[in-house]
């Protein structure tokens, strides 16, 4: 992730002392997480408002979901502060960066004080997961003919297909 140009501006945000919130990348999330951020306005809006909040403090790993889930997150709720871990699975780079809004959304929904679970909760995480997927569909779009091995984030993406790391066969 070092490398990667938006990690420089994750760090940036970082350093600034007028953000106190934290999202950081887990072992082997740090190129899914910086690329789905440069990929997605709307992924980005979501994760400057974790930054934003105070007492927020969150890190995102990749890990295989338990039967019935497609992603979760363990968090610990206190007055001051919610922190804990964001789970998404091994997988597809554009599923991953939606996967991660819509529990990004719920995190929020925590820290504003708004019930995380229930009718109005999962439309809120549904639209967030709209957002992205339309942030794809338009960089798709943007880019239909590639040049010769042009690679673009948003339309290829790092895939990270096991919790190791191990990318998939010929990638």
């Amino acid at each position: 992730m070092r490398n990667h140009p938006l990690a420089a501006f994750i760090l940036a945000l970082a350093a600034v002392p007028a953000f106190s919130g934290e999202l950081a990348p887990g072992p082997k999330v740090g190129t899914v997480l910086a690329s789905a951020l440069e990929a997605s306005p709307s992924l980005r809006r979501l994760a400057q408002a974790v930054r934003w909040a105070p007492g927020v403090s969150l890190v995102v790993e990749l890990r295989e979901q338990p039967p019935g889930l497609r992603a979760h997150a363990r968090l610990d709720v206190s007055p001051q502060r919610v922190s804990g871990t964001i789970f998404i699975p091994p997988g597809r780079f554009e599923e991953q960066a939606v996967l991660l809004a819509h529990e990004l959304t719920h995190v929020l929904d925590v820290f504003e004080g708004r019930p995380a679970q229930g009718r109005d909760a999962e439309a809120r995480a549904v639209s967030s997961e709209h957002a992205v997927h339309e942030d794809f569909a338009a960089c798709r779009h943007r880019h239909r003919k590639p040049a010769a091995g042009q690679v673009l984030a948003c339309a290829v993406g790092p895939e990270i297909t096991s919790p190791e790391g191990t990318p998939p066969a010929g990638g």
